[in-house]
């Protein structure tokens, strides 16, 4: 994945806008083909696959979802991949947004004295 790709899949993820293997807990981890539907059908070839590009996590948008869930968890028939490479990257990106968007909400210095004018709303009282 290129770098734009990485950081939006961060935003999502960190907007709770995708659901994947990494929300998964250890016990869950059984129910990956329960969740991500196309895994049940994939043959040996593309098992392989998955191994040589190093996929780390399963992934998709969930409005992708199917009508049914399985023990809570949501069901897709269409999934996506990350390696494990580009989601060390992703995770960092998804720290550094929620840092960012902490910082933003926590933000406690004093608002600067701006010189006071007239806003629109003032001027059309005094009319």
């Amino acid at each position: 994945m290129d770098e734009k790709e990485l950081r939006q899949l961060a935003l999502d993820v960190a907007e709770n806008k995708v659901f994947g293997t990494f929300h998964l807990r250890e016990h869950e981890q059984g129910l990956v083909g329960n969740i991500f539907m196309p895994i049940l059908f994939m043959d040996e070839k593309q098992h392989k696959d998955m191994k040589e590009k190093d996929i780390f996590h399963i992934y998709e948008y969930n409005t992708e979802a199917g009508p049914r869930s399985v023990n809570g968890c949501p069901i897709f028939f269409s999934m996506r991949m990350i390696s494990k490479k580009d989601w060390i990257q992703c995770v960092k990106y998804i720290e550094q947004y929620r840092a960012r968007k902490e910082s933003f909400l926590n933000k406690t210095e004093e608002k600067t004295k701006e010189p006071e004018e007239k806003t629109l709303f003032e001027e059309e009282k005094n009319d």
